[in-house]
């Protein structure tokens, strides 16, 4: 009510500028956690006076109508909400940039513009200093939270299984994605056998030869015996 959304003839929808606000919530057929978010999302959005039309749909249907455009080729995406999962890079300024201007029609899905937050944009990727270009990267995601045109509803929890005991260096992503992970080259760089994984993999190495060697020699005696009962038989006959 306080920032005029308001229902001016009590049926229960809210009204924007005189129109019943009437929207579309979309969760993905490929993530039954999105479905389930998506219920009770749309029964909160009912609960303050939206009316939702809640539906499941494939993840191509839905980039349909993100990249959609119209008979004459403009750009034109048919939705209102919906449910997807990201994974930022390991650069925040590389994750920032996916919401500038020009990336309206790519990564930019909300479509959203903001010149100040474009300008800083540019700022960051150029600055060398850290200290400086952290300052900018705080403005931009200030703007970004203040702003919301995109909303974080959860933050689900990765399983990682590395081997630790013949591999050192192994650096998480962001800590709880995978370690080997396109946009983490941590891991990459860092990872090396362990000593202890050379030593066990060198006596290891050292056993078969010496059970290598024990094989051919009970090889050997047994020819050996053989032969010599081969030759007693023929003496005997």
């Amino acid at each position: 009510d306080d920032a005029g959304y308001t229902d001016s003839n009590g049926d229960g929808i809210r009204e924007y500028k005189g129109k019943k606000i009437k929207l579309r919530l979309m969760a993905r057929t490929q993530s039954p956690e999105s479905q389930s978010e998506g219920k009770l999302i749309a029964g909160w959005f009912k609960d303050c006076g939206l009316d939702i039309t809640y539906s499941v749909i494939e993840d191509g249907a839905l980039s349909d109508a993100l990249y959609n455009y119209n008979k004459a080729g403009a750009y034109a995406p048919d939705y209102d909400i919906y449910l997807w999962s990201y994974a930022g890079y390991a650069d925040p300024g590389d994750t920032l940039a996916s919401f500038t201007t020009a990336q309206i029609e790519w990564w930019n899905d909300p479509c959203w513009s903001n010149a100040e937050y474009d300008r800083l944009n540019e700022e960051q990727f150029s600055q060398v200093d850290k200290a400086a270009r952290l300052d900018t990267i705080h403005r931009m995601q200030q703007i970004f939270y203040d702003q919301s045109p995109q909303i974080p509803m959860t933050y689900p929890d990765t399983l990682e299984i590395a081997n630790t005991d013949k591999w050192d260096g192994w650096v998480p992503f962001l800590s709880g994605l995978s370690f080997l992970n396109a946009f983490n080259i941590d891991s990459y760089v860092n990872l090396k056998p362990k000593a202890a994984a050379e030593a066990t993999s060198g006596s290891s190495s050292t056993t078969w030869i010496i059970l290598g060697v024990v094989a051919a020699l009970v090889f050997i005696v047994v020819i050996f015996v053989l032969v010599r009962r081969g030759k007693g038989r023929a003496v005997e006959e």
